[in-house]
């Protein structure tokens, strides 16, 4: 958590960061490693090596756009950070907050909905960092809604 004068930041834990992009990266060395074999021997349609693939390419690219970084400013803009992209949107535009409904483990992903669609923050649920960080948003957006979270 960083808070300066005029900007509030959070940040998703790296140590959940790596791991997942570690269990991704041997998801998807085990799949290359299954998959391989049977496209290049031609036991398996074009069709279906394509749609494979296309499945491994456009997991990495949804992941690759979950945040993991949260800065809010005073003046209520809201920017998220991730490694594909950087997205600033007004805090008045986001409607929703959205934990998962029966967390498990104590780090996951937050749904934020907003008028342009969603995106997914890396965090760790019951922090104060979190916390601090909706209640940054609710401040600059009464109207948000928070689900799935404890208060």
């Amino acid at each position: 958590m960083i808070l300066r004068e005029n900007m509030f930041e959070y940040r998703g834990p790296r140590t959940f960061l790596g791991v997942f992009y570690l269990a991704l990266s041997m998801w998807t060395l085990i799949s290359a490693a299954l998959l391989i074999p049977r496209a290049v021997s031609g036991s398996w349609p074009i069709g279906q090596v394509v749609m494979a693939g296309f499945v491994v390419f456009y997991t990495w690219y949804f992941s690759l756009g979950i945040s993991y970084i949260l800065r809010v400013e005073k003046d209520g803009s809201v920017e998220m950070q991730s490694l594909r992209r950087s997205m600033r949107i007004q805090a008045d535009e986001i409607d929703q907050i959205e934990g998962p409904r029966f967390a498990v483990l104590p780090f996951g992903f937050l749904r934020i909905r907003h008028t342009g669609g969603k995106i997914y923050l890396f965090c760790r649920f019951g922090s104060l960092e979190l916390a601090d960080a909706i209640k940054q948003l609710r401040r600059a957006n009464k109207k948000i809604n928070v689900k799935f979270l404890p208060s």
